[in-house]
């Protein structure tokens, strides 16, 4: 329950048990609810980070390969942008080709913020790892459940009893801001933190944690998804489990919106996506009822929402409408979701092999709704 792993390993532990189905290879094809999927480039392993620049081309971060990629924006094969020992996810664009990105070297200890401009040069921005343990900005953060007697805590593994914030670091996202600024969604921090123009790091909230109630059907959900065996005295009790933030937008408001999904066991439709006021740090719940939101897109007061274990894209608005999906279920395997400078609505549909490891075979499509 207590994520001290890269929450992207986690969730390909799970989504290849739970997810069967992509589009890899698949050419455009109407979903019962009206989508249409196109195909615009094949080859990725784990694609969880996708961004577009302003002149159409398109930036795929290759998760555990390390590769950062790019294809041009009418399809194409994919190329090597940029290669980083470790993990990568998230990555945004700015002008022809100047892209920022963020990688896990060595998580906790090396988390980056890299910038790589058009003719190959790169530099390191910031550490929000060194950010994070010099700061832990959750260490008085309580999670774990909650009102447990004594003889029924003794009944638990540790890592399931209620704990402080501990120090780690797994940037997952990244999101260009006004006046040079750079925000960072730190999956393991449970925070969104603020690079400024000459790389200090600045904190612009702590999440909540995420209250989930411990049903019958969740205690067996969790054996069956997990293999924990919680005993019978956790039925009726709540566990609160980190907030895990997954991506950043800045939107038309200038306020931040944050995808997120509770540290594990998540339950199915626990997912949210939070506004969070940069200037005053509030945060408020704009949607929930999302299962593994691990990305997010904005066009206009529309949110698209990636839900990678639901094998659907919803959409949500600023206002805070109820989710609705947009997909139908397995038609994509999003991994992420972005809406470029033309109004479209790119995604990449992650794809398994017989195995339930990732095949190669990733793409990045076009969904019209």
């Amino acid at each position: 329950m207590r994520h001290t792993r890269t929450a992207a390993r986690c969730l390909t532990v799970a989504a290849a048990g739970v997810l069967a189905a992509t589009t890899t290879g698949v050419p455009a094809v109407a979903a019962d609810d009206g989508a249409t999927i196109e195909t615009l480039s094949t080859g990725y392993v784990f694609p969880l980070g996708l961004a577009s620049d302003d002149a159409g081309t398109i930036y795929v971060a290759d998760g555990f390969t390390g590769r950062l990629l790019q294809t041009p924006g009418t399809g194409g094969a994919p190329t090597l942008v940029d290669s980083q020992p470790g993990f990568l996810a998230g990555v945004d664009a700015t002008g022809a080709g100047t892209l920022t990105y963020v990688a896990t070297v060595n998580q906790p200890t090396d988390t980056r913020v890299r910038r790589v401009k058009p003719d190959g040069s790169f530099r390191t921005l910031a550490s929000p790892s060194l950010f994070e343990r010099r700061v832990n900005p959750d260490r008085d953060v309580s999670y774990g459940f909650r009102g447990l007697a004594a003889w029924c805590a003794r009944k638990l593994p540790p890592f399931v009893l209620p704990y402080q914030g501990i120090v780690d670091s797994n940037p997952y996202a990244v999101a260009l801001g006004p006046r040079g600024r750079v925000y960072v969604a730190d999956a393991a921090g449970n925070t969104v933190v603020r690079v400024g123009p000459r790389g200090g790091i600045a904190l612009v909230a702590v999440l909540p944690p995420v209250d989930m109630v411990i049903t019958p059907a969740a205690r067996a959900y969790i054996k069956d998804a997990f293999d924990i065996d919680l005993p019978r005295c956790v039925v009726g009790k709540t566990y609160r489990a980190e907030p895990v933030p997954t991506d950043v937008e800045v939107g038309p408001n200038g306020k931040l919106y944050v995808s997120a999904l509770p540290g594990a066991p998540e339950l199915p439709g626990t997912g949210r996506v939070y506004e969070v006021d940069p200037a005053t740090a509030a945060v408020r719940t704009v949607a929930r009822g999302f299962t593994s939101a691990v990305d997010l897109a904005l066009k206009g007061r529309t949110i698209y929402v990636a839900e990678l274990f639901a094998g659907q894209i919803s959409r949500t608005t600023i206002g805070g409408a109820k989710p609705v999906p947009v997909t139908a279920p397995g038609q994509v395997v999003p991994g992420a979701v972005e809406v470029d400078d033309a109004g479209r609505l790119l995604a990449t549909s992650i794809s398994f092999g017989p195995d339930g490891e990732p095949d190669g075979n990733s793409s990045v499509v076009v969904v019209t709704p």
